[in-house]
């Protein structure tokens, strides 16, 4: 898949299989039904994050994933408990909004 024109998120995960999966998808649902469409969104294991992050907008972590990368960061575990999901989907669209081009 083409990126361009696309905002670029990456979700990462100790493994980078089930719970980023579910994180991926509720990220896309919610965007989504926000009318954001123009998302593109890629899960990877925190081992293959260093080699995978550049040109990323975003970046959603589940696991305690290293902060020295120039890129935002906002936690995934709200789309998991319900907790702060609110304020994690705004920080989501705040960041794509800044990132605007």
């Amino acid at each position: 898949m083409h990126s361009y024109g696309y905002k670029k998120i990456l979700v990462v995960c100790g493994a980078g299989i089930a719970t980023s999966t579910i994180v991926v998808n509720k990220v896309r649902n919610e965007l989504s039904s926000l009318g954001i469409r123009n998302v593109y969104i890629k899960q990877v294991s925190i081992a293959q994050l260093a080699a995978t992050v550049n040109g990323y907008d975003l970046l959603i972590q589940i696991t305690g994933a290293p902060s020295d990368y120039n890129i935002p960061i906002v936690s995934g575990v709200p789309f998991l408990t319900g907790k702060g999901r609110e304020e994690a989907l705004q920080a989501i669209v705040t960041i794509l909004d800044l990132n605007a081009t």
